[in-house]
């Protein structure tokens, strides 16, 4: 076969079929050490020079030297994603508290009854009084549900109180939170402030910053439950794995 005819060689040529699969595929993670941390291996293992020093070595001294920034961080930080877990599910608790006291303010509902025909309901064997039960409380339901706006809830109960916590949240931003106003507003364009700002108001980054009011204005105070080291475990205030002084809403802010 001539030069000519002969078939082109690939760009990739020199990468490819040069070695065995099994060293193809093979990589590891070696960690870098300093150069202290080097001196203390061979010193700790014998070896001669930095050089010998193997892979396994280098990973047992890194993970020693380092196990408060894994490990310990890793543990503080479920403990404090537990506590925040709480108190954001009692924002949302109040969150829906409110919703539904402005429906009895202003359009007269009365949740006792309903719930008092539930009860009732759960509890009735004679199938004439249930069926009775179920039906005024399908009534009840049907005119609730009217309040909570569409499918998607616009126009409903809780997209008015989201923007009642929007507002809230604009007003009660202290002087040292000026530069969240920005992140509040959407950037100013007034349509997209609206729907960052208020309907989104308890999905968005802006939902800390209210809990943080809330809890300052002992609307939604410190729950204290012990663990096994005694400390309470949805502290607000509390003494890192570094020793500094922090709260829980900082820890989390800007993660």
């Amino acid at each position: 076969m001539s030069k000519e005819n002969s078939p082109k060689e690939s760009v990739w040529s020199s990468f490819t079929n040069k070695y065995a699969l099994s060293k193809t595929l093979r990589f590891s993670l070696i960690p870098i050490l300093t150069k202290k941390q080097e001196e203390e291996v061979c010193l700790e293992k014998g070896y001669k020079n930095i050089n010998l020093i193997s892979r396994q070595d280098r990973v047992e001294k890194f993970f020693s030297d380092n196990r408060k920034d894994f490990f310990e961080v890793d543990v503080e930080r479920k403990k404090r994603y537990k506590a925040l877990k709480y108190y954001l599910t009692e924002l949302h608790r109040l969150f829906i508290k409110d919703s539904l006291n402005v429906l009895k303010k202003d359009q007269g509902m009365d949740y006792t009854k309903l719930f008092t025909e539930y009860k009732e309901y759960e509890k009735c064997r004679d199938d004439a009084q249930k069926k009775k039960l179920a039906q005024s409380i399908n009534a009840e339901k049907i005119v609730l549900a009217k309040n909570f706006g569409d499918a998607k809830g616009k126009g409903g109960v809780f997209q008015k109180m989201a923007a009642n916590y929007y507002t809230y949240l604009e007003n009660n931003l202290g002087i040292n939170e000026v530069g969240k106003k920005e992140k509040i507003n959407g950037g100013g364009d007034d349509k997209k402030r609206f729907r960052t700002g208020a309907e989104n108001i308890l999905l968005s980054q802006n939902v800390l910053t209210i809990l943080k009011k809330k809890v300052s204005s002992c609307v939604i105070v410190e729950y204290i439950e012990k663990d096994k080291t005694g400390n309470n475990a949805y502290s607000l205030k509390f003494v890192d794995v570094n020793g500094s002084d922090d709260n829980l809403f900082g820890y989390f802010d800007g993660l």
